[in-house]
């Protein structure tokens, strides 16, 4: 259960950087459009209950965002950190590295 816990706090995480990474996209229907495109892949795997499954579709999209969006490594990177720090996730063996 506390895995689920922190793939959600990951993956909100993960939405927010893309909020952030997109304002360097030119235009507000395409930065818009992104925005729904990943809202949309998020929703669309909601459903899914396994840990390993989450964990490869967030780290799909995290690689898809890191070749679509400039600066996204950056701020998803700087995210993780904080993320961690607010949660009081310390210790090494429960360290995620979601800029994979």
């Amino acid at each position: 259960m506390f895995e689920h816990f922190l793939l959600r706090a990951r993956t909100v995480a993960f939405y927010r950087s893309v909020i952030r990474a997109s304002r360097h996209i030119p235009g507000v229907d395409a930065r818009k459009g992104t925005v729904q495109w990943i809202r949309g892949e998020i929703e669309q795997a909601s459903d899914m209950t396994e840990v390993d499954r989450i964990e490869q579709h967030l780290s799909y999209l995290q690689r898809l965002m890191k070749q679509v969006l400039p600066g996204f490594h950056l701020a998803a990177q700087k995210k993780s950190r904080k993320l961690e720090n607010d949660l009081g996730l310390h210790d090494s063996t429960y360290r995620y590295d979601i800029s994979i």
